[in-house]
């Protein structure tokens, strides 16, 4: 799984974020009992890797641009995972997946592009964030 995002320099709200990726992968070790001949319940627990990049635009004045990236934030979390099926004709069979929310809190490397700003964050500072 991941996603990400580039809003090169055309657009409008560039001066906020301009690129973002979320990467994440995960492992889910599980189990199932069948209830019935039509009922099958199943749980597992995730184990998920997460690794987020981000590069904000930073206004300063009498400056061009600015940055703050942050680079390689990475954790590990863990997601628990119920699920069911149901057979409800011999050509049609339903099933519900529930995932629990997983916490992760990133930590990493963040750098900056101008001189300012490094000032405020540092070269390597450590930063950890957490959603």
């Amino acid at each position: 799984m991941g996603a990400g995002v580039d809003f090169g320099n055309s657009f409008g709200g560039r001066n906020i974020i301009k690129n973002v990726q979320l990467t994440g992968i995960d492992f889910t070790p599980s189990f199932a009992y069948k209830v019935n001949d039509r009922l099958s319940l199943g749980a597992g627990i995730s184990v998920v890797y997460t690794l987020f990049d981000q590069e904000l635009a930073v206004r300063q004045p009498g400056t061009s641009e600015a940055s703050i990236e942050f680079e390689d934030l990475d954790d590990w979390g863990v997601q628990g995972v119920l699920g069911l099926t149901y057979q409800v004709l011999d050509r049609v069979l339903l099933g519900l997946v529930y995932r629990s929310e997983a916490e992760v809190g990133w930590k990493g490397a963040s750098r900056s592009r101008t001189g300012a700003i490094q000032q405020m964050v540092g070269s390597s500072s450590s930063l950890s964030l957490t959603s």
